[in-house]
């Protein structure tokens, strides 16, 4: 059986060292959250749960109506006051009880754990039935990883060193949706944002490859259901 506590180590790497600039909700992925909710209206209140939840970023995007509780190491400063805050490590079994929330947001959370199946079991144990997740996570195979595998170089966000981001494992997009399915998720969305940056100077261009080549941009996302 693994040791969970290599998994707090690296979180802790991630959470409370020198990488948080990469907790921020960067546009790429709210755009894509704004959209969906869109897509997918919510209702007018329910409970959301944001696992590595920092700052509360995500909370912003919900209707007024909805609970927030927040899941993290520490309270972050800037979090706000009505997010009801727990402590704990996400490699551990959720501390809330079964169908607790309609929402939960794992951003950037399941590459720095070692027991992926058992996280995404207890995000759909704790979600209520219809209940849904959108998680983020590095993308192993976006474009800027093809350039380095012919550059012979280290796959972006693949740690080669102790100290650096704290990852652990890492995803494509088919082995992320064969552990949502395994887990009793149906994927309503699933995408990637982000990548090749120098060509936004070309706008149709760079529009067009994401909508040819949808699963290619650094950061997978995904939409799941109970």
């Amino acid at each position: 059986m693994a040791d969970s506590s290599v998994d707090s180590e690296n979180l802790k790497i991630f959470f409370l060292g020198q990488e948080k600039a990469a907790l921020e909700l960067d546009n790429n992925r709210r755009h894509k959250i704004q959209a969906w909710l869109q897509e997918y209206p919510l209702p007018p209140s329910g409970h959301a749960l944001d696992i590595g939840c920092w700052k509360g970023e995500f909370f912003e995007l919900l209707p007024e109506g909805w609970h927030h509780t927040g899941l993290d190491l520490e309270r972050h400063p800037e979090l706000p006051s009505d997010v009801t805050f727990v402590s704990g490590s996400a490699s551990e079994p959720l501390p809330f009880p079964d169908a607790s929330f309609e929402l939960i947001f794992a951003g950037e959370i399941i590459e720095h754990l070692l027991e992926t199946s058992r996280f995404l079991a207890e995000c759909h144990r704790v979600l209520k039935q219809g209940g849904r997740l959108v998680l983020t996570t590095p993308n192993l195979s976006c474009w800027l990883n093809a350039i380095r595998w012919l550059m012979l170089e280290q796959p972006w966000c693949v740690d080669c060193d102790t100290g650096e981001n704290g990852h652990v494992r890492y995803f494509a997009p088919r082995v992320l949706a064969r552990k949502l399915r395994a887990a009793g998720f149906e994927i309503i969305k699933l995408t990637s944002v982000g990548g090749l940056e120098g060509f936004r100077r070309f706008p149709r261009f760079y529009t067009g490859l994401f909508r040819l080549f949808p699963l290619r941009g650094k950061c997978l996302m995904c939409l799941a259901q109970k």
